[in-house]
């Protein structure tokens, strides 16, 4: 028989998953697509692209709109670590994964960027410190925290900071860290 096999089992795979769910019609199927009826089901990953989206919106507007703190803070909480957590990474599941976390990092250092840019650097500090929770190895982020640190007028942490950069590249990469990061370094000995 060389009929296409494929229209079949999405029949069988749609039947399966909708005995997997309270509600039958929260799984439709367009296109030869299986996917969730957004008026019927809520998803983490839908809500935190959302709360990117909000995060985002509120950096680009005017100072005095939206409590940008709140809104990081909300994505932080949103954030639940690795898509599948600690499930083995599959083929299909990787780009996910890799674009939650990038857009995790790239949020809250831009929001991190916001408070510094406006003379807070205590806030800037606690987010690029997240950040690096999620990327031991972005260097710019030690910078822009070491930065953070001689702002509030804590060597001590912006040296540490830079410790840490350092062990990491060296350990993971086997690499020293770069001139810039060198000279914010240098600089705390130069106050």
């Amino acid at each position: 028989d060389s009929a296409d096999p494929a229209p079949a089992a999405l029949d069988v795979l749609v039947s399966r998953a909708r005995k997997l769910v309270d509600d039958p019609q929260a799984i439709r199927v367009e296109e030869g697509r299986i996917g969730f009826d957004p008026s019927r089901v809520w998803l983490d990953v839908w809500a935190f692209d959302r709360d990117v989206e909000a995060l985002q919106t509120a950096l680009r507007a005017p100072p005095g709109g939206a409590d940008v703190d709140a809104l990081a803070q909300r994505l932080i909480a949103r954030y639940r670590g690795p898509f599948l957590g600690n499930a083995e990474p599959s083929r299909w599941s990787l780009p996910a994964r890799d674009r939650w976390q990038n857009r995790l990092r790239r949020s809250l250092a831009d929001a991190g960027r916001h408070f510094a840019d406006r003379g807070d650097p205590a806030r800037a500090a606690a987010l690029y410190e997240r950040v690096l929770e999620e990327d031991s190895l972005a260097e710019e982020l030690y910078r822009r925290l070491m930065r953070a640190y001689l702002a509030m007028d804590e060597p001590a942490e912006a040296a540490r900071v830079y410790r840490r950069c350092r062990d990491m590249l060296s350990v993971q990469l086997g690499i020293p860290p770069s001139a810039e990061t060198e000279s914010v370094f240098r600089s705390i000995y130069a106050r």
